[in-house]
């Protein structure tokens, strides 16, 4: 049934339909769900060993804010958390999704908990989110729970390998490898299998008028959307412009063949490694930097290909 929501909201929405049975956090996401949920924890340390008890036992798990995800990686707890600052998270061992729109949002969640609760996989996932999806509405397709719960196989209680209670030593560090290398075969079977139940496509990533691009923008998030605008803009200028828009940050998928034949390509992002430089840019190793902290506007993207074509070789660009 379709509803006007922010991310938030649809958040709530997920976790309800996905039959979450804990949450924890104290925000506008938990908000919205104590009108159909029994058990919110407030966010502090003893409510995240609560969280991940719960989730060993057999439990649904959604955590309104990030929680300490190494500790849930390390634990092999399948939680599906939301997180403004999901990219700083890439070496917590979680899973990491940064859905355009607050529908991919809601299907990314639960998509998420096919995936983690996998025995494959066990891993925590972290759903990104921004301010620009937190403070605009859109409408949004909720499946109803049943058609949810014939969709998600029936939580129970994880049995997985031998784990370390102290320290962290290469075996564990090993065990969480192969789990993301696990998820990565799942995920491309989860969003096929979400395809043809809900008719809504989704993958790791998305091309966008890329075939024949001579000029591309890597991003991710909700600011795609101007980038597709900006696009189609230079497009009917004459540029051969392309985008391709990061949907699965963690586990990393292999987008440089996709972008092998592009001549010059800008990764625009929020994120920074402080004393590096862009964390997708650092993941991708190719193209310029272009790193920005506000919202990136259709005519901002427009500015970027020119600039970029003037390019003679590869910069870092603070957009201020």
């Amino acid at each position: 049934m379709p509803e006007l929501l922010n991310a938030y909201e649809a958040a709530a929405h997920a976790a309800r339909i996905a039959g979450a049975q804990l949450a924890i956090g104290n925000n506008e996401i938990t908000d919205h769900m104590k009108s159909f949920m029994d058990f919110i924890c407030k966010y502090d340390d003893s409510d995240v060993d609560a969280a991940i008890a719960a989730a060993l036992s057999g439990n649904r798990v959604f955590a309104a804010k990030h929680v300490n995800m190494k500790n849930a990686a390390r634990m092999r707890a399948p939680i599906v958390g939301m997180s403004e600052h999901a990219p700083y998270m890439r070496d917590s061992g979680a899973l990491i999704f940064l859905p355009e729109s607050s529908q991919e949002l809601l299907d990314d969640i639960i998509i998420a908990y096919g995936v983690c609760e996998n025995k494959k996989v066990a891993l925590p996932v972290l759903i990104g989110m921004d301010f620009l999806s937190i403070h605009t509405r859109e409408t949004i397709d909720i499946p109803t729970p049943k058609i949810i719960e014939n969709f998600l196989p029936a939580r129970a209680a994880e049995k997985i390998e031998k784990l370390h209670a102290v320290g962290e030593n290469i075996e564990t560090k090993a065990q969480l490898f192969r789990s993301m290398g696990n998820a990565k075969k799942l995920l491309d079977e989860e969003f096929e299998r979400f395809r043809k139940k809900f008719r809504r496509p989704h993958s790791n990533f998305e091309k966008f008028m890329l075939n024949d691009a001579e000029l591309a923008i890597v991003t991710y998030g909700p600011c795609s959307g101007n980038a597709k605008l900006a696009v189609q803009h230079m497009r009917d200028s004459g540029e051969k412009a392309g985008l391709l828009r990061l949907h699965v940050m963690r586990p990393f998928p292999e987008i440089k063949e996709v972008l092998k034949d592009v001549k010059k390509i800008a990764v625009v992002e929020p994120s920074l490694s402080i004393g590096y430089g862009g964390i997708l840019h650092s993941e991708l190793g190719i193209g310029s930097s272009f790193i920005s902290g506000e919202v990136i506007s259709v005519k901002n993207f427009e500015d970027i290909f020119r600039h970029l074509k003037k390019m003679e070789k590869p910069e870092r660009i603070w957009m201020m």
